[in-house]
C-alpha cells in the first residue's frame, strides 16, 4: 500500500514537473491525502478485529479514532498548528 501511495505520488510530482498546471499547494494536498489514506487503511485492518471484539464500544471507538484523525489531516493539509 505504501509502494502504491508513493508511486502515485511521484506520478503527481512528474505532472507537476511536466507542466500539467496543478500548483504547489493541490500537488501537497493529493500527496498527503494519499499518503495518509494508505496508512489509515493499513491501521484500520490491523485494528478492526480488535474493537469488533468489545461488543457494544468497539464500533464506537473506532468511529471516535477515525474521525480523531481525519480532523488531524485536514489540520496538516490546512496547516494549522
Amino acid at each position: 500500500m505504501i509502494i502504491i501511495a508513493i508511486a502515485v505520488g511521484m506520478a503527481v510530482i512528474g505532472f507537476r514537473v511536466l507542466g500539467s498546471g496543478l500548483s504547489d499547494p493541490s500537488v501537497r494536498v493529493l500527496i498527503t491525502a494519499v499518503v495518509y489514506t494508505g496508512i489509515w487503511t493499513m491501521l484500520s485492518l490491523l485494528a478492526i478485529p480488535l474493537l469488533y471484539g468489545i461488543e457494544i464500544f468497539g464500533t464506537l471507538i473506532y468511529i471516535a479514532l477515525s474521525l480523531g484523525y481525519v480532523i488531524g489531516v485536514i489540520e496538516k493539509i490546512s496547516g494549522v498548528e
